[in-house]
């Protein structure tokens, strides 16, 4: 994964800053929320390993897109505040999500766990999809 991620970072930056934000975060939770729903029925190790592989391509969508996309929409007085508030969310989801799934997992198994991370994921694309306006592109180059 981390060398997914190291050779992934500079080029979905990349395609961040060219397709735009939206263009970056709405398909990279579709590939984590299909890497969270393969990762369980993975047939084969290659299997677990290209669900690893989707997962990693999609954490590695997920690393700046977001944050600029804060960095966009946010005045010079603003970015600060709200690029914490985006950070400590982020380790708040992970916290509560971590709990809540592995609760899930201890009463109904993996499947069932994953299976809800996956519609948490495809639930969080599909709210980005529809809510997120894409910034002015003079603002977003500036």
């Amino acid at each position: 994964m981390a060398l997914i991620n190291l050779l992934g970072v500079t080029p979905a930056a990349w395609l961040s800053d060219t397709l735009g934000r939206k263009a970056v975060v709405v398909p990279a939770s579709a590939a984590l929320a299909t890497a969270a729903l393969a990762l369980p029925l993975a047939p084969s190790y290659e299997g677990f390993l290209g669900a690893i592989a989707l997962w990693a391509a999609g954490t590695t969508m997920l690393g700046s897109a977001p944050t600029a996309f804060v960095a966009d929409i946010t005045s010079d007085a603003e970015r600060a505040q709200a690029l914490a508030l985006l950070r400590s969310s982020g380790d708040a989801g992970l916290m509560i999500g971590a709990t809540s799934l592995s609760a899930i997992a201890d009463a109904a198994g993996l499947e069932a766990a994953f299976g809800s991370a996956s519609l948490l994921l495809l639930g969080a694309g599909a709210h980005f999809a529809v809510r997120a306006k894409e910034p002015a592109r003079d603002k977003q180059l500036s």
